[in-house]
């Protein structure tokens, strides 16, 4: 097998510069925390030892989940809520409509792609009314939808079309052409 020259000196150079001059061997170095950011290590439990904590009935196996406040469960027409301090369900939603590409949490309300009608729903986060209906398009997937620190973004065709989407004014503001086969966003982490 053949290694790159350029590999191998990086290496060679790599070892060299943790190399104490006076006794030839590596330096130990101080393990250094990071500036942002976790900075202790998670405490890893394995799964088999991980008990339940709740248990929610729901009508079908749900298509999507949402972790905010509430668990949020979107199971056969319905959206299962559980209060996730208390570990206590709570009154379902009933949807007005087939959700059909997740849901996210931003800005005061949960949204949540609405194939049927064509339309990205602003749902009060109380009731799960539709405070808003913006008939800009919906596309199925996992998740197509995220909200950012000033935008709720959607893929509202099957076409390729990522909308930007105003929360105070409900309506597009920009539109970006994407793969055809994406189907799912994401945002994290700014």
């Amino acid at each position: 097998m053949r290694l790159p020259l350029g590999l191998l000196m990086s290496a060679a150079l790599c070892f060299c510069a943790n190399l104490d001059p006076k006794q030839g061997k590596a330096n130990a170095k101080a393990a250094v925390a990071p500036k942002a950011g976790i900075a202790v290590p998670g405490i890893q439990i394995p799964f088999a030892k991980l008990k339940t904590e709740a248990t929610v009935a729901l009508p079908e196996e749900a298509k999507f989940l949402l972790f905010a406040k509430e668990l949020h469960a979107v199971a056969g027409g319905q959206v299962a809520r559980v209060d996730t301090k208390t570990n206590k369900s709570l009154e379902a939603w009933n949807a007005e409509t087939a959700l059909c590409g997740g849901l996210v949490n931003g800005f005061g309300h949960v949204w949540a792609p609405a194939c049927d009608k064509k339309a990205i729903l602003k749902l009060d986060p109380k009731t799960g009314k539709a405070k808003a209906t913006l008939e800009v398009g919906a596309a199925s997937g996992r998740l197509t939808a995220a909200a950012t620190k000033d935008s709720v973004w959607a893929i509202t065709d099957n076409k390729g079309t990522l909308s930007r989407i105003d929360p105070a004014e409900n309506n597009v503001v920009a539109e970006i052409r994407i793969p055809t086969d994406c189907n799912e966003l994401l945002y994290a982490a700014g």
